[in-house]
């Protein structure tokens, strides 16, 4: 990204200036020396207590307009040899293009790409909306049962299809007055200005009647077009804003979570209304109690998720991903155990268990000939254990026992985790680099980025590759997502790392960052997570 560098003294004159930002604000590199900064933006008052700050010898960041250029700037101290004061050294990053295509997500936010219903923000913002002038709301959360297998069975275009259908189907039931919005996946969501528990019931009937009728479409069969009837069914879980006092979006669209779950587990196609009996807490609680018990009997597994190389869609490694099946609670989300693992010191025994599992199958499916590159293995680090000061010892010690060479490890950290300097961290980080250990930056693109930071990691050499977040991937190949995807990957290749592009489900995602000339890809469209073994055959074989 095009930046400033400059200098000024102790009466904000300038000393020096240069860099490819000053262009776009009509000046040459050294013209502005020598001239106070008051001369050139006479009109700009606010300027006043910047500056003051600058030659008072604090060091702070701010964010500036010039013009129609938005910059990051970032102020430190000079001294002379003896430590006297003499100015302040300002370095401004032009984030224009960055804050634009972050107003510009915040749009596309609004509207779901594939069925063209509400989004997810959406629906919450207009129900934020109907609960601050009354109480009369009903929240229908529906989840589409068995859409998993539509989409194993006959490819993400027929389920883009069927959502949209059924997106259709669940819009035209209701009144005319109703919120309709997907959240994702195969969860719609429903707000109803109702609160009359018959009149909602009658509504639930309605569509769980309309999901169940014949869905007619295009699939293919051995080949060749053909034409298909689908039947699916659906569970809906209802929350009643008059039901409870001091409802909020929040509340009310967990409590139709819950009761959603009820619905699903009595079989599908029914619908189920929030009662305290089910509440999310009481799940919670369960979980906690046996999340030990489950990392130490082994329950919490590991699978694996190929990253593609875009280039020849060949195999370059694998994110290790924590999976638990509870021999009573079923099947556990890992979004649901993996945030109460990270509020604990479990994380630190889940950690060393995916990370030994991950080091093991990786030695295990390196290719036998010198022909075929190596493939590297990634395992996710939270916040919580960059701060422990033992974690280098312990990652080394474990990438030691097993054999595997440090370069075929990758770490993935978060935008948060490493957003702001830490002395405990930043030594992690430094050892494990040293060691031979990459880092990945993961969902990158959706939170608000410290580029000073970035750009220090990155100058130490501590970076490899960033992952962008699947919710930036998922409008693909709409406008406005390829604007922005085009300019993270820029920015990306300039700073000189890789670019992995997360959540790719359908081939025009993937035609569209091919176009765009992203390095790596990851995705349900080539593989979902799978045991060791079975990632050790997709490398044998490919």
């Amino acid at each position: 990204m095009p930046a400033i560098v400059f200098a000024i003294d102790l009466d904000a004159v300038i000393t020096f200036s240069s860099g490819s930002g000053l262009r776009p604000l009509g000046f040459e590199p050294d013209q502005l020396v020598g001239q106070s900064i008051f001369d050139i933006y006479p009109d700009r008052t606010d300027f006043s207590q910047e500056f003051v700050r600058a030659i008072a010898g604090e060091e702070f960041r701010l964010q500036t307009t010039l013009g129609d250029r938005i910059f990051d700037t970032q102020y430190t101290p000079l001294f002379d040899r003896r430590g006297v004061l003499e100015g302040s050294l300002g370095i401004a990053v032009d984030i224009t293009e960055l804050v634009h295509n972050q107003r510009s997500l915040q749009q596309m936010a609004l509207s779901d790409a594939v069925t063209g219903l509400a989004s997810r923000a959406h629906v919450e913002t207009l129900l934020d909306t109907l609960l601050t002038g009354t109480h009369t709301v009903s929240v229908l959360l529906v989840d589409v049962d068995g859409f998993r297998d539509v989409n194993d069975t006959h490819g993400h275009a027929v389920g883009d299809d069927v959502l949209r259908q059924i997106g259709a189907r669940v819009r035209d039931s209701l009144p005319a007055y109703s919120i309709v919005g997907r959240f994702g996946g195969d969860q719609f969501a429903v707000a109803i200005q109702e609160t009359d528990n018959r009149s909602i019931a009658r509504h639930a009937d309605n569509l769980l009647n309309q999901i169940s009728r014949p869905l007619q479409v295009d699939v293919m069969v051995d080949g060749a077009p053909a034409y298909a009837e689908l039947r699916l069914s659906a569970s809906i879980g209802i929350s009643v804003a008059d039901n409870y006092n001091g409802p909020t979006t929040s509340s009310l669209l967990s409590r139709a979570d819950s009761a959603s779950h009820v619905a699903k587990r009595s079989g599908g196609g029914s619908y189920s209304f929030y009662s305290a009996d089910h509440d999310r807490s009481a799940r919670r609680l369960s979980l906690s109690t046996r999340i030990r018990h489950a990392i130490e009997s082994g329950d919490i597994t590991t699978e694996f998720q190929p990253v593609v190389r875009l280039q020849d869609r060949s195999i370059a490694g694998f994110e290790a991903l924590a999976r638990w099946t509870d021999p009573i609670l079923g099947k556990v989300c890992p979004s649901e155990f993996i945030a109460l693992i990270e509020a604990s010191p479990l994380i630190d025994d889940l950690f060393d268990a995916v990370l030994h599992q991950a080091l093991s199958a990786a030695l295990a499916w390196q290719p036998e000939s010198d022909d075929r590159p190596p493939v590297w293995v990634s395992v996710n680090l939270s916040a919580r254990q960059l701060r422990n000061p033992e974690l280098p010892g312990l990652i080394l010690r474990a990438v030691s026992e097993v054999g595997l060479p440090t370069d075929l490890l990758t770490l993935e950290l978060t935008e948060t985790a490493i957003l702001e300097p830490d002395p405990t961290t930043d030594r992690a980080l430094h050892v494990l680099r040293d060691a031979g250990i990459g880092f990945h930056v993961d969902d990158f693109g959706v939170g608000y980025s410290n580029l000073a930071r970035l750009g220090e990691l990155i100058a130490k050499g501590l970076l490899r590759s960033v992952k962008i977040d699947r919710r930036l991937v998922q409008p693909l190949p709409d406008d406005g997502a390829h604007a922005l995807l085009n300019a993270l990957r820029s920015m990306t290749h300039a700073l000189g790392l890789d670019v992995i592009a997360e959540g790719v489900e359908t081939e025009a995602q993937l035609d569209a960052l091919t176009g765009l000339g992203y390095d790596y890809v990851q995705g349900w469209l080539f593989h979902r997570s799978m045991p060791a073994h079975d990632a050790r055959k997709l490398i044998i074989g490919r």
